[in-house]
């Protein structure tokens, strides 16, 4: 984020940390990625940046066998992205798409132990008990479009 001077910079960079700081702004992407992958026809070939926002619409782009590199000012958004990605690696159907579909899951301590290890910045930067509770309160708010998780 470029700085504005003075007043008017100190101002902007409190309104922005307001918002950013503490906050996931986007848990949910209501954009349809199958209209991108048809406008884009998107293969192994391509290399695509997008804004990681709740995370779906990369995960998405991804199944393609598109590079997909995922950005976003907001660094929890790309936090979220990280989970979505590890409970996919980690967890079973049901309980990814209980945390990322339904919205929330009792057992959510467990299936954040489960997908911890594919969380290396989680790892290093929080205790599992103050990680699992904030990972149960993210997917309790998170709905993503998970028909590409879906079983066969």
């Amino acid at each position: 984020m470029l700085e504005k001077p003075g007043a008017a910079g100190r101002l902007s960079r409190w309104a922005f940390d307001l918002v950013h700081r503490k906050n996931l702004v986007y848990n949910q992407c209501w954009e349809d990625p199958r209209v991108d992958g048809e406008a884009l026809a998107l293969s192994s070939r391509d290399r695509v940046l997008v804004i990681t926002s709740a995370g779906c619409n990369a995960l998405d782009y991804a199944l393609s066998g598109a590079q997909v590199l995922a950005v976003d000012v907001n660094p929890r958004q790309n936090h979220l992205l990280e989970l979505k990605r590890a409970g996919i690696r980690a967890l079973e159907w049901e309980a990814f798409f209980e945390l990322f579909g339904r919205g929330g899951s009792p057992r959510a301590r467990e299936a954040y132990a489960a997908l911890r290890p594919e969380l290396p910045r989680a790892r290093s930067r929080s205790s599992s008990r103050s990680t699992a509770a904030r990972c149960a309160s993210v997917c309790s708010a998170s709905v993503c479009s998970a028909s590409w998780a879906a079983p066969a």
